[in-house]
This record gives C-alpha cells, structure tokens and sequence, in this order.
C-alpha cells in the first residue's frame, strides 16, 4: 500500500544527501533541508542503537549503572555519539526509506503502527524501551505526550501490548469526543504534510489515506458519507478542505477557517490522569480485571449497521492483504 508513494518521498530525499559523499554525519543531513519527520526517525534510530549497544555492555557489567544521575551523563554520552557518528550513503539510503514507509503508514494508521513498531511482535517490552520507541514520532505528539505521562505518573517499569493498545483505545475515544473535527482536521493537515514532499501543494490527500485513517478511528459515519459522495475516485488525489466539506456537511458547527494545530491544546495532563483513574479504579476489581479490560475495549467499538457493513466489506477486502509494510526498527 502507498508504494508509489514511499518511492516517489523516497527518492525525493535520498537525492537531497546524495552530495554529500560517502559518509557523513546526522548534522550534515539536516543542513540539507531533508524533511524534519526523516530526521527525527533518523535520529531517533541513531539513539536506539547506541541504547542497545549499552544494555549489551551492562548486561555483563559488575556494577550497578541505575539512577538519574548516571542516566543523564549516559544520555550526555549518546548524544555525543549521535554527533559523531558517520553514515554511510548506503546506509543512509535504507534509513531515509524505512522512514518514509514508517511515517506514510504511521500517518493514516497510527495504532497499527505504533503497536508494530514498539512492540514488534513481542508481548511486553520495558518503560524505557518504549520511551526509546516515542522518539521516532514527529507527527501525533499527543501520543507521546500522553503515553510517557502515563508511565510516570503510574512508575511502570514494564507494559504489555494488551494494556499498550487499551491506553491508544482511551486516548483515541477521549479525542474524539472532545473534539472530532479538530482532530480530524489536523491529523489531515499532517497527512497531507507529509505526503506531499517535493509537491507544491500541501492540501492533496490521497482518498486511500482518508479512508484508512476514518476507519482505524472507527469514524465509519465520516466513511460512509466520503464513499456516498465519491463512490469510484479513490486513486484521486482530493483537496483537504473538499474533503472535510464532504466529511461535515451535515454539521451545523461545521465552517471554514484556519485552525491551530490541536496537538499543542491537548490537555495531556487531564488525560493522563483521566487514564490513570480508570486503571486504579479497575485495578481495585482485582476478580475480574481481564473481563472489565475487555469490556473497556468493546465500548469503544462501534458498529456498522448491517446494509453499511455490506456497503464497505467489498471496499476493504483487499486492505488487509496489502497493508504489511515493514516497520523496521
């Protein structure tokens, strides 16, 4: 999915640090003008491997390494090596594509690819590799925001994929109800950011990308009402502001303006907290604690009626097949 798309991006940027030789530092590809979401994965995939290098170390370390004080001078250290470290062009060539496949896939299903890339396959992981794991994102801030609030409010020192994709599932419904639109329309502002590298036009969204992203929100009314209006274009690019017009017709709130980017108003601490009392809530009901998180999880859901999920089963059957995209690490 969204091959075309990776290649184009893809290549686009890798042309930007072709000039620069055979190695060079991340500092070097930044003053190319690469797109900031690339560097941030880039150097987010620099912190993870040095991270890695240095649990290997510790692993057969005599000495206890645990506390704020020697973290911060390991952080000290890493970034140093960051600074330092020299990329190869054909290393930096596979970095700059897994991070627009990464980004492309992470910007219309961002659970999907939150869950894939920290987790990847793997049932629990601890706090600090997640908090590793949140630095590749540039888009959806929130989702760190909220998710490293989490875990230091609850001093995690580990979390499952199961209670991981509950908390997405809390964050998702508390955004939606406060505010769908505005979500809506920044999460389509970033869309069409990123998509739209080397283009001129920043407000072109692939009608793919809509879709996947309505229906991974459940906003399956916002689907429904898009596939009424365009029943057949979906390989055509639409305008932005076309789109939520479709999308909110029907909303008597609905008018056209610039809006600031929601990301920055997200009341994170309200939410952390919101989150965190619910677990303690649930954490008191001790006999069924995997009942209640399964009954969370299904009142999030909502459900097609049964002439609509006829309508979107054909649109959807290929989705799935097609959908694999490697997140590597």
């Amino acid at each position: 999915m969204f091959e075309k798309e990776i290649k184009f991006i893809g290549d686009f940027s890798f042309n930007q640090v072709r000039s620069l030789g055979n190695t060079f530092t991340l500092d070097k590809i930044i003053a190319t003008g690469i797109h900031p979401a690339i560097v941030q994965y880039i150097s987010a995939e620099l912190e993870y491997m040095i991270y890695s290098d240095r649990q290997k170390l510790l692993q057969q370390s005599y000495f206890d390494y645990t506390g704020k004080e020697i973290s911060d001078h390991f952080q000290k250290i890493s970034s140093e090596i960051k600074k330092q470290k020299k990329i190869s062009i054909d290393d930096s060539k596979k970095l700059i594509f897994q991070a627009v496949s990464f980004n492309i896939n992470y910007l219309v299903r961002p659970r999907w690819s939150l869950t894939k890339l920290i987790f990847n396959e793997q049932p629990v992981i601890s706090a600090e590799e997640m908090k590793m794991m949140l630095n590749y994102l540039y888009y959806y801030e929130y989702f760190k925001k909220v998710l490293t609030g989490y875990i230091s409010k609850r001093n995690l020192m580990q979390i499952s994929s199961t209670e991981f994709e509950i908390i997405l599932d809390k964050i998702d419904n508390e955004l939606i109800n406060s505010n769908q639109r505005q979500l809506v329309t920044n999460s389509f502002i970033s869309i069409g950011d990123f998509f739209n590298i080397g283009g001129v036009d920043k407000n072109l969204l692939p009608l793919t990308s809509v879709e996947i992203f309505c229906k991974e929100k459940n906003l399956l009314n916002l689907l429904v009402r898009l596939r009424k209006v365009i029943p057949n274009d979906v390989k055509r690019r639409f305008d932005r502001v076309e789109i939520e017009r479709i999308l909110f017709t029907s909303d008597a709130q609905f008018k056209q303006e610039d809006s600031s980017m929601f990301e920055t108003e997200i009341k994170t601490d309200e939410m952390i907290n919101k989150i965190d009392a619910e677990d303690v809530k649930s954490e008191q009901e001790k006999d069924n604690t995997l009942e209640k998180d399964e009954m969370q999880k299904s009142d999030l859901e909502t459900f097609l009626s049964p002439e609509e999920e006829e309508a979107l089963l054909s649109l959807y059957s290929e989705e799935s097949k097609n959908s694999e995209v490697v997140l590597n690490k």
